[in-house]
């Protein structure tokens, strides 16, 4: 793996990039950009609400003054939460300096009080005592040096501050284990070939599921996955977890990424197959044969 700040400038140029793509409105990806997948997670992980409703709903008349996003990129979260809680400010911190461009941008547009800054959240501090909330939606698992950040937002918190992340948690480096791979392999094997068809392949029919080899993260983006596994434990270190909510995705999210635009949602058929999956994936969750990679995750400072 590159050094570090090697490493930190590979990555803000892939998110750059990434963020431009987003911008650009290119064809979905992932199995939660599908209504039918999105819907079934609402209502038997979430209790009917989306996650920024359930966040809502957790936080109850708790009064949120000032938030921060960490790894916000375009602040989506933090800009639903910002309007949704009534907060008087929200500051968003990422490595993408065209993120933070963008969202500062957007913020003057719309006349809200939402700050944007660039910030490697492996090294750089956060101030002390500041936040009612701290969001982290999908960025925990790019962070390398998990101890300084968990201990950054430690501090950032104020006392009865709350730490909300709603993140991948599975495997370093998406290293998926015997139990997945055999899993999604199966299901692939009979999948007709037009729901085969993978995206970032040229559409070319793809029927298993292997393990991407290391360097080719060193090569595109080092901190993908980087120490996913290992994100309950170091929180655990730093932070108090109140309560965890798996939201699944263990076999949807590589079986459908890149063959979720496959599906169309308003086809009754494409819109069963996918209930089907979401079902038989909540099935090995809830009997133990696989954990969650995806979860919610509600903390607070620790008290020592």
């Amino acid at each position: 793996m590159p050094d570090h700040d090697e490493g930190a400038e590979v990555v803000r140029k892939k998110w750059n990039e990434s963020f431009q793509r987003k911008l650009d409105e290119k064809p979905r990806q992932f199995a939660w950009q599908s209504e039918i997948v999105n819907r079934y997670m609402i209502a038997n992980y979430l209790d009917g609400a989306s996650v920024s409703m359930y966040l809502k709903r957790y936080l109850g008349d708790k009064v949120v003054k000032r938030g921060l996003e960490v790894g916000g990129g375009l602040g989506k979260q933090a800009l639903q939460c910002y309007k949704m809680l009534n907060a008087e400010q929200f500051d968003v911190l990422d490595i993408s300096d065209f993120s933070v461009a963008q969202g500062n941008a957007i913020a003057k547009e719309q006349g809200i009080n939402v700050r944007y800054a660039v910030s490697d959240l492996n090294k750089d501090p956060l101030p002390t005592n500041q936040y009612d909330l701290i969001i982290a939606s999908g960025s925990l698992h790019h962070i390398e040096n998990l101890e300084h950040l968990f201990e950054q937002i430690g501090r950032a918190l104020k006392p009865d501050g709350v730490f909300f992340a709603n993140d991948y948690m599975g495997p370093t480096h998406m290293q998926w284990t015997d139990d997945q791979l055999a899993i999604m392999n199966q299901l692939l094997a009979v999948f007709p070939d037009e729901y085969a068809k993978v995206r970032h392949r040229d559409d070319q029919v793809g029927k298993e599921v292997t393990r991407i080899p290391l360097e080719i993260f060193a090569r595109v983006d080092p901190s993908e996955g980087v120490r996913a596994a290992e994100i309950f434990d170091v929180m655990r270190d730093h932070l108090d977890i109140m309560d965890i909510v798996p939201i699944g995705n263990t076999i949807n999210y590589e079986m459908l990424r890149g063959r979720i635009h496959n599906f169309d949602d308003a086809d009754t058929k494409d819109a069963f197959i996918l209930d089907l999956l979401c079902t038989f994936e909540k099935i090995l969750l809830d009997r133990g044969v696989i954990s969650s990679d995806f979860n919610l995750v509600f903390a607070k400072q620790k008290i020592r």
